[in-house]
């Protein structure tokens, strides 16, 4: 087994100055490929080729060092895995593991193992034959520690990090995408039948596409219509040349949406149409999206392909893109530096494999997200999908003098402010790895949080203005425990929530192990229609569909789970979606149906302790914030209920950075309920607000004014 430095490797390398340019627009001509040269690698540890080179096995584990090449058996596991196995989700051969990931998951499976600097080597390969207990045929599964690509040189087992899982886990990635379950067309019952992954990556005409002739009238009517005012719009306020605008292809449109003031009533507006097209020019998808209002947006045709904008401008020689957040940054990047420019179909909330898949060949990477805190999460996030190896984090908020400076959070901001964009690329940086950091690496992030406290304070609630008052929002990265009365309503306000939160794009995932998902499905698109409407939930049958298609855009998922569930199967739909849908909020209802029976007596205080512990650690780990609900112990009637109350061992709250309980004292009115924050990790800051049930609308009513009753904690 052979690991080595390859001289003269060709692999991803940062430009500086005119050749950066001047190779992006060489690589649309046939012209010199002088400044197309990379740079030699440092030393990338590689599966060695084993068409060339003899294997060995150290009995001590040491990888020793030989010859090898970039075409060699790491490429060769993962090319093959990826074209023999469409159930499982597609992973980049950059790809880089979060740190603690890999090990985390071989102790949760009870799989035995030694490491070396640069692999995992498990004791006994659970694909072989039989091993009879001889030592000659332990530790020759060989799992690579930066990117979980695995071999075993017995059984010629092999593949990628999801390949590895889906094996061991008895299941395909379909099966757990059903746990995942996604709506196609109509709603009613949720259908246990969900696309394959290879439905959804792969472009073969099975996904839904637009009319080229309907984006041609668009293009037309941006060009000629000056009543509608977005060829202006894009020309005066975004800055952005006619050249770049046609080369783009974007149109215009007249389209109706729906207001918050008066729901009953859409009014018409003047929309910009962002085409989606591959790089051999088949029209994909098209965004619409208000001139008036950000948020009013649809996608044409529904269930079409997510991909990239601006991937038809992409040379297909190019070794370099970068990557925005949003259209209109992608052009300006484009227009100002010349770079091939594409941005993400869901912005900074999601990077699908099928995205992954078409960067496969580019060696170099920039993100250019948002310079605020979730754009700089979510450069983090993707540059390990990506590889960080091979990508470089554009912040547009240059640092000088020590101090941050305000300016523009992205590329068309900063075109419009002035900036030398070309300058803001050169000063691109490599995403550090997160087990390897100076303070040098954040030094400026430390300082953007000083300066945008809001920012770091997450995502607030629409629905619950008191909820925000007191916890300041909803953070990735945290556990919240969320306990109340047997009948009071927990469920009710969680789905309400979540709704609120998905709608400001954040990716749900909802596991209920005590409702089935037919009626946590209806209740949650019952108080989407009631929220948006103020109309009573009789209303909803007779325009079901219109709002359904509404709903469907949303981005949440369902758990098909029900009873009790071991927390390895959970944790690995859990980890699917956080990788395939990039779930950033995952709800379980509840703990003590999710491990009913799995554990006796005092026994049953550890499984539940176990599987706090697990989902805290998976909560830090991917990012993700997880609410977990917890039944009280039983308290005697008319008191309300405290830390304490929480069922179970202490662990539980002292692993949660928040707890909020739902109250109902034997004195209030039947429709009145006080949401109390017991515990804030955050700031401190503990309290309590009253909401109202509305029975007609099936939802809660804040009524917080001018804010909540708060104190802060006494440690």
């Amino acid at each position: 087994f052979m690991v080595s430095r390859v001289p003269g490797r060709r692999i991803c390398s940062h430009f500086h100055g005119s050749s950066l340019r001047a190779r992006a627009l060489c690589s649309e001509s046939e012209g010199s490929n002088e400044d197309s040269r990379m740079s030699e690698d440092e030393g990338t540890p590689l599966f060695s080729d084993l068409s060339s080179e003899k294997l060995s096995f150290p009995k001590d584990g040491q990888v020793s060092k030989g010859a090898g090449r970039r075409s060699g058996f790491h490429e060769q596991v993962l090319s093959r895995a990826q074209t023999t196995s469409s159930d499982v989700p597609y992973v980049s051969r950059h790809f880089t593991m979060a740190p603690g990931e890999l090990a985390a998951y071989l102790e949760r499976k009870g799989i035995s193992y030694k490491t070396t600097d640069t692999h995992f080597v498990v004791e006994n390969c659970p694909f072989c034959h039989p091993i009879k207990n001889q030592t000659d045929n332990q530790f020759k599964l060989y799992i690579k520690s930066s990117s979980g690509v695995f071999h075993c040189f017995r059984c010629s087992a092999g593949g990628s990090w999801w390949k590895f899982r889906q094996r061991i886990d008895g299941v395909t990635a379909a099966s757990v995408q059903s746990f995942v379950q996604e709506r196609e067309r109509g709603f009613g019952p949720v259908s246990s039948l969900s696309p394959k992954a290879s439905d959804i990556s792969s472009n073969n005409g099975t996904l839904p596409r637009p009319d080229n002739k309907t984006l041609d009238e668009m293009v037309k009517l941006l060009v000629s219509s000056t009543r509608l005012g977005v060829l202006e719009y894009l020309v005066e306020k975004r800055k952005l040349t006619s050249e770049v605008i046609l080369k783009y292809r974007l149109g215009a449109v007249l389209r109706y949406f729906r207001t918050r003031e008066v729901p009953s009533q859409p009014s018409e507006e003047n929309c910009v149409v962002f085409p989606t097209i591959d790089q051999d020019g088949n029209l994909l998808r098209l965004k619409i999206r208000s001139l008036v209002e950000k948020s009013n947006q649809l996608f044409l045709p529904r269930g079409g392909a997510r991909a990239l904008f601006g991937m038809h401008t992409v040379p297909k020689n190019s070794s370099v893109i970068l990557i925005t957040e949003g259209e209109f940054d992608a052009m300006a990047a484009h227009q100002e530096t010349g770079l091939p420019c594409v941005s993400l179909p869901n912005g900074a909330n999601s990077l699908p494999p099928e995205v992954v898949e078409s960067l496969e060949d580019f060696e170099t990477v920039y993100l250019w997200l948002d310079d605020d805190v979730p754009g700089q999460n979510a450069a983090q996030k993707f540059a390990r999908k990506l590889g960080l190896r091979r990508c470089f984090n554009i912040k547009t908020r240059t640092t000088s003098g020590g101090r941050s400076g305000e300016g523009p959070k992205d590329a068309n901001d900063a075109l419009i402010a002035g900036m030398d964009l070309m300058a803001l690329v050169q000063a691109a940086t490599r995403v550090p790895h997160e087990e390897i950091i100076t303070f040098r690496d954040l030094r400026d992030d430390v300082l953007r949080e000083l300066e945008n406290p809001r920012q770091v304070e997450g995502i607030g609630s629409e629905c619950f203005p008191g909820l925000t008052q007191l916890l300041k929002g909803h953070r990735s990265g945290e556990l919240t425990l969320f306990s109340g009365r047997t009948g009071i309503g927990k469920t009710t306000f969680l789905s309400q929530l979540s709704l609120d939160y998905a709608a400001q794009g954040v990716p749900t995932l909802w596991g209920s192990f005590e409702i089935n998902n037919v009626r946590l499905a209806k209740a949650l698109m019952t108080q989407f229609f009631t929220s948006r409407t103020q109309r009573p939930a009789v209303e909803l049958v007779p325009c079901f569909d219109e709002w359904a298609e509404l709903f469907e855009a949303l981005p949440i998922f369902f758990l098909k789970f029900s009873g009790s569930v071991p927390v390895d199967r959970v944790l690995d739909a859990m980890e699917y979606a956080n990788y395939v849908q990039d779930v950033s909020h995952v709800l379980l209802d509840n703990l003590q149906f999710m491990t009913s029976g799995q554990g006796r007596g005092m026994d049953r205080f550890e499984v539940m302790d176990d599987a706090i512990r697990r989902l805290r650690s998976f909560s830090t780990s991917a990012g993700a914030h997880v609410t977990l609900v917890i039944h009280p112990r039983k308290e005697a009637r008319g008191e309300e209920l405290s830390l304490s109350s929480i069922f179970g061992s202490a662990k539980a709250t002292q692993e949660a950075d928040n707890v909020v309980v739902l109250q109902h004292g034997e004195e209030d009115p039947p429709d009145i309920r006080r949401v109390e924050v017991l515990k804030n990790r955050f700031d401190g800051h503990i309290g309590k607000f009253t909401v109202v049930y509305d029975t007609n609308r099936k939802l809660y009513i804040d009524t917080t004014r001018g804010g909540s009753k708060q104190k802060r904690a006494v440690e």
